[in-house]
């Protein structure tokens, strides 16, 4: 049995051996990840989730060309039952695994302020990470886009405005339908001297497929 963060050592298996573990990962957990160090001698690894892997099942491999071998899934919830298989394909002995686990992002961030026409780059977040912007529209503006573009992942997009001194909260809805994609443009209506606030939601657990590397 495997603990997050804490090293099984002086693992060994002769040529064909296997040497299966499980690993119990709590709820809101976003990124788990398992490694192999030491050596000498050549393993492969395979990750599967809620059923030990065989040689045609399972969510990951790492068939490197000595016993280092690393496998990451993120993109989804992780919590739940992982099992991990070392499957000796030369004798390898003195091996460490080790299982690392991520939880979910803590949905809060201060506000930056955005200024009109200038683009906010090199953004990213964890999954559950709430961004927050603000902008100051001047008097005589009608309208108002917000646009997303560019990177990697999924996120969503919300706006509100501060009228009369009180902030709104941004929608409970995102603008667009969520898809997994970081382009989303949207256009609105807004009357002048409002301050809008924006929020990037980035990604939504179960949502989409795991990716693994």
């Amino acid at each position: 049995m495997l603990t997050p963060g804490t090293p099984i050592p002086f693992i060994a298996a002769p040529t064909g051996g296997h040497r299966l573990y499980t690993l119990d990962v709590l709820a809101h957990q976003s990124t788990v990840t398992f490694a192999t160090t030491g050596g000498p001698g050549n393993l492969d690894m395979k990750v599967g989730f809620g059923a030990a892997p065989t040689a045609t099942t399972g969510d990951c491999t790492s068939a490197g060309a000595d016993s280092v071998e690393r496998r990451t899934v993120s993109g989804r919830d992780v919590a739940g039952t992982w099992y991990v298989l070392l499957t000796a394909t030369s004798s390898f002995s003195n091996v460490t695994l080790t299982a690392t686990v991520s939880a979910y992002g803590t949905g809060t961030s201060p506000v930056s302020a955005l200024t009109s026409g200038q683009a906010v780059t090199a953004v990213s977040g964890v999954v559950g990470d709430w961004l927050m912007y603000s902008l100051q529209v001047p008097a005589g503006q009608t309208r108002l886009n917000v646009s997303l573009s560019d990177g990697t992942g999924d996120e969503d997009l919300y706006v509100g405005a501060q009228l009369g001194g009180a902030r709104q909260r941004p929608s409970s809805t995102p603008l667009h339908q969520p898809s997994p994609s970081t382009t989303l443009p949207s256009v609105l209506c807004v009357a002048a001297g409002r301050c809008w606030w924006t929020r990037r939601c980035c990604g939504r657990r179960g949502a989409f497929p795991p990716r693994c590397w």
